[in-house]
């Protein structure tokens, strides 16, 4: 089995190490369509996405050659690994996390991967390569906040955040702007990084996506309920489930810095 600090530290010199190769190529590549349908945001890919994805599996499976894996994109690295089964450490990545804001030149993009074992994620780690962050999580123990290569620092308290609530494309803006009946500013978002971290790392104090999260969009959950916030599938409190294990549901995906305030935006907007 992996430990997952080790998962830590080997996916976090990889996801560096990625993010400066995306940031290099940044604005020097086509954009492609992978799928028709669905919002734009789940359908835009680069060659960047499968480049920074080969430099993280080639690292991952070097450090851990009898995991299984579940990639964003289809590279002929995927075949390096173990095929995904009960009983076996799955790794779970996105190389770039917000390829069209990625894309549009913005700052706000991610390099993100987990450790999932026996249908719940144990640790996590989200990378921003233009702020140079990362942060990440252990199932039980905490979060943890780094900038650079220092070592980081553990997550005591949530950070004042500003008082908005991020919205993700599929939430109508008719009811994203009932946020403000709980005197929240709501703010659309684009990338699912950010808004999975936000409560934790202080870019908000919610945010809100109109269905609930799959196993990508959770890499970051794990680092906000491990801060000290709460995550919700609907009526669902979320522990570090893996959600491809959970029921199907319609329902939204809240991040709070508050249990109460979850509650709240899932009364008012859900």
């Amino acid at each position: 089995m992996i430990d997952p600090h080790e998962l830590v530290v080997v996916l976090r010199a990889a996801a560096r190490q990625a993010g400066a190769v995306a940031l290099h190529l940044q604005g020097k590549v086509p954009v492609e369509h992978k799928s028709e349908g669905g919002i734009l945001e789940s359908t835009v890919v680069t060659a960047v996405d499968r480049a920074t994805q080969d430099v993280l599996l080639l690292r991952l499976h070097e450090a851990f050659p009898d995991a299984a894996i579940d990639a964003e994109e289809d590279t002929e690295t995927v075949g390096l690994f173990a095929e995904e089964e009960p009983g076996r450490d799955l790794i779970v990545i996105d190389p770039v996390d917000g390829t069209l804001a990625y894309t549009r030149g913005s700052d706000d993009w991610a390099v993100m991967g987990a450790l999932i074992r026996g249908g719940a994620f144990v640790a996590s780690l989200v990378h921003f390569p233009v702020h140079a962050l990362t942060c990440w999580a252990v199932r039980g123990e905490g979060a943890w906040i780094a900038r650079g290569a220092e070592e980081g620092r553990r997550i005591e308290s949530l950070p004042r955040s500003p008082s908005e609530l991020l919205i993700a494309p599929l939430v109508p803006c008719h009811r994203a702007s009932r946020a403000r009946e709980l005197g929240l500013n709501p703010v659309r978002s684009r990338v699912s990084a950010v808004d999975s971290t936000a409560p934790a790392l202080g870019r908000a104090r919610a945010s809100i996506a109109g269905d609930r999260a799959d196993r990508r969009r959770a890499l970051g959950l794990l680092v906000t309920t491990e801060a000290g916030a709460a995550v919700r599938f609907g009526d669902h409190v979320w522990t570090g489930e893996d959600p491809e294990l959970l029921p199907d549901s319609a329902a939204p995906t809240i991040a709070a810095d508050t249990p109460e305030l979850a509650e709240a935006i899932l009364r008012t907007l859900g």
